[in-house]
């Protein structure tokens, strides 16, 4: 969930592969006409069953971004469009076809968070990373080492990261496999 520049509540519905928007002022529930790779011509995704959308997250500037499960990390414009922010579709296995850089590739992102400098941050959960995509789309991984260990921060590895969060001072935090994990003190 995220709130949109008009201070309505945008939710991630990935059961019905739809974002429903509720409005601040009437407190009316609709779903958003958005327009992604993965989507047909609406809010429904009727083209591809595979493609959910799994994280929003807000800048301070009230850009919106949101990934879905093919692996796009999307920016929703005002008009309901989309550019495409980073990733690339891989229909391989989690492991076989990781990337940074411009080509990236992402399996399953579970949530999302921006930093003061306006870099989105991604808990690529299948991947096993935290993963940074500059304002540019420049991808790379900053904490993980592609392990899914059942113990985080055993040599490097941080298992599969959820519920990522930016704290004070642009440091993270995240759960990974039944533990808090912060990149600092």
């Amino acid at each position: 969930m995220t709130l949109d520049p008009e201070g309505n509540l945008l939710i991630a519905d990935s059961r019905c592969a739809r974002i429903w928007k509720l409005d601040a002022v009437t407190n009316l529930v609709s779903a958003l006409d958005v327009k992604a790779p993965c989507v047909g011509s609406g809010p429904v995704f009727p083209d591809r069953a595979d493609c959910e959308v799994t994280a929003f997250a807000r800048d301070r500037k009230g850009m919106i971004a949101f990934a879905v499960s093919t692996g796009h990390i999307l920016r929703l414009q005002p008009d309901g469009t989309t550019i495409s922010l980073a990733g690339k579709e891989s229909s391989a296995p989690s492991f076989q076809e990781f990337r940074d850089g411009n080509n990236a590739t992402f399996k399953r992102p579970d949530s999302m968070a921006f930093d003061d400098e306006g870099n989105l941050y991604v808990a690529d959960t299948e991947n096993a990373r935290i993963r940074k995509v500059t304002p540019s789309g420049y991808v790379s991984t900053v904490m993980g080492t592609g392990v899914q260990a059942l113990r985080p921060g055993l040599n490097g590895a941080i298992g599969k990261p959820r519920s990522l969060i930016t704290l004070p001072g642009n440091r993270l935090a995240f759960i990974s496999e039944n533990a808090i994990v912060t990149d600092g003190p």
